[in-house]
């Protein structure tokens, strides 16, 4: 059950990507011939912008928050599959290749180009919902760390699991074998 819910929370937001892909490609929907896709293009520039940078300033606060709080320790130490770290490279990473496709749909205009723009809109409408996803999984991580409390680690959510509780007894079994011995 476990690996399920871990290979779904990696997944989902790509499955919803291909999914809009799909259902745009189906319905022939395209829009890069509205007068207005211009100001759409620069909103997506403008949001992209102001999530990359605000991940860039979160950090230093999260990274602080590792020698202070018990809890953000406990998590940064049993993260074994170093999840905080790709969900944070992969949302700056699809976040700058939104960028650019955003910046080349600028030049949609050109001749040569015509057979390929509405395969380029369905690409970039995919890439706004994949960074959304993408994002709100990375800032839901990111605000449970900030405003957890230490109180959290007995609440079940962040416990044990029966190898990690064997192997902690064990160690405390040694230290208090040691402690009698002397």
């Amino acid at each position: 059950m476990e690996n399920i819910k871990y290979y779904w929370e990696r997944s989902y937001p790509y499955f919803v990507a291909t999914l809009v892909f799909i259902v745009l490609y189906d319905k022939g929907m395209n829009f890069t011939s509205n007068a207005n896709m211009n100001d759409a293009i620069d909103g997506v520039n403008t949001i992209t912008s102001l999530i990359i940078g605000f991940l860039g300033a979160i950090l230093p606060v999260i990274l602080g928050m590792k020698n202070e709080s018990k809890f953000v320790q406990y998590v940064f130490e049993n993260d074994k599959n170093r999840l905080f770290l790709k969900y944070i490279r992969e949302d700056i990473l699809v976040g700058l290749i939104l960028l650019f496709i955003s910046v080349g749909l600028y030049f949609i205009d050109e001749e040569m180009f015509q057979l390929y723009v509405p395969y380029a809109f369905y690409t970039w409408v995919s890439i706004i919902v994949l960074f959304l996803l993408v994002t709100y999984r990375c800032l839901s991580n990111m605000l449970n760390l900030i405003f957890s409390s230490d109180s959290d680690l007995g609440n079940g959510l962040y416990s044990e699991s029966d190898e990690e509780k064997r192997k902690r007894e064990e160690i405390q079994n040694e230290f208090a074998d040691k402690v009698s011995e002397k």
